[in-house]
């Protein structure tokens, strides 16, 4: 057995730490067509061109080993029909061997189930992540004053805190970018009433966004971790203003807050470099180990040029069905022992430490970090 093969073996018995997530679906809502979990396109072409990339390919078999069906879409996609929502989704989901699960809820999602049953699903413990624009836009409902806004967001962010909430999430890449302009209440009033007079649920308003973040960090005296989604994402995300390299300013200001940055791909080494210099900033590879697995050794070895291995996490970012949870966790060990066997090999590090790094990166540095 080569060292790669032993790495694997000893990684495959550590239970992972899943700390970016999303529900699963019963199913009850809207039906998607299987290669949906391999790209982030939205255009029914784009979504069916997947089929001819190495991530799907490999999908299928691993797939359809794991089931014991033939090696096809319509085999697997049968098998899930024949088992039902919860028998398919609970083999799966076990077979993942999740020691904890954090959970962003804040995606809307028809027949999303609650955070519980996905516990006994994955027989781990879930805990939340409050999504930030979403609770900023809940509390807005109606319209009330500025004032009654602020108080509204504050009480539900304690709320969640006093629940169990392991960490906030920031979409701001998405909504206004991550050049955040710094938080202030006179602009974020101003920026209040420009969103009042537009009508509009979503909220995009920088100087707004800036300060709902603000206020969250406020209100947890920087207890929890901020999760940032950076790079890429749907075709509404501007990348250019994806770059965690924006963030800057951020991690000067709360050096008592422990930012982690998710996906990263393509900013994976400036993510690299500033985990390497900010003793307090983190970062996963959630969904680029999903979208191109066969790079994920050397997105990991790109992970790893300067930035300490404690500051790599493991994160599935799977959402809707139990596939892209089971594929993500598979490959992830895979790569990493790969990535790991790479150094093991060049003589960088030796095995044991290849062993300690990997448990790290699937879930004690996790554990560390939330706690």
């Amino acid at each position: 057995m080569g060292v790669v093969d032993e790495l694997h073996s000893a990684l495959d018995g550590v239970a992972a730490f899943d700390h970016h997530a999303h529900p699963l679906s019963d199913g009850s809502g809207v039906v998607r067509d299987f290669p949906w979990m391999l790209t982030e396109a939205s255009l029914p072409d784009a979504i069916a061109a997947a089929r001819d990339h190495p991530a799907y390919v490999r999908a299928i078999r691993d797939l359809a080993s794991f089931l014991d069906v033939d090696e096809s879409e319509r085999a697997i996609v049968e098998a899930r029909e024949r088992l039902g929502f919860e028998a398919h989704a609970r083999q799966l989901l076990e077979a993942c061997r999740f020691a904890a699960m954090l959970v962003d809820d804040g995606l809307p999602m028809p027949g999303a189930i609650p955070l519980g049953r996905q516990a006994d699903l994955a027989a781990a413990p879930v805990r939340r992540v409050l999504r930030i624009e979403t609770t900023a836009e809940e509390a807005a409902s109606g319209w009330p004053a500025f004032d009654a806004v602020r108080e509204r967001f504050r009480i539900a962010v304690t709320d969640a805190v006093d629940a169990g909430a392991a960490g906030f999430k920031t979409i701001a890449a998405y909504r206004c970018g991550l050049d955040l302009p710094d938080p202030d209440m006179g602009e974020a009033g101003e920026a209040y009433e420009r969103w009042r007079a537009a009508g509009v649920t979503r909220l995009v308003e920088p100087a707004l966004v800036s300060f709902f973040v603000d206020e969250a960090l406020e209100v947890s005296r920087g207890e929890l971790p901020l999760q940032v989604h950076t790079g890429l994402g749907d075709t509404d995300l501007v990348m250019q203003r994806a770059d965690p390299w924006l963030l800057r300013p951020w991690f000067e200001r709360r050096e008592n807050v422990k930012f982690v940055l998710l996906h990263c791909h393509p900013f994976i080494r400036q993510a690299s470099y500033l985990a390497s210099v900010y003793p307090h900033v983190f970062f996963d590879l959630s969904l680029t180990m999903t979208f191109a697995p066969h790079r994920g050794a050397a997105m990991l070895l790109e992970a790893f040029e300067l930035a300490p291995v404690t500051k790599v996490l493991f994160a599935t970012d799977a959402s809707w069905s139990a596939e892209p949870f089971y594929l993500a966790t598979k490959w992830w060990r895979e790569e990493l022992a790969s990535a790991l066997g790479r150094l093991c090999a060049d003589g960088s590090i030796d095995e044991p430490t290849a062993v300690r790094w990997g448990e790290g990166v699937l879930a004690g540095n996790a554990r560390r970090i939330y706690g």
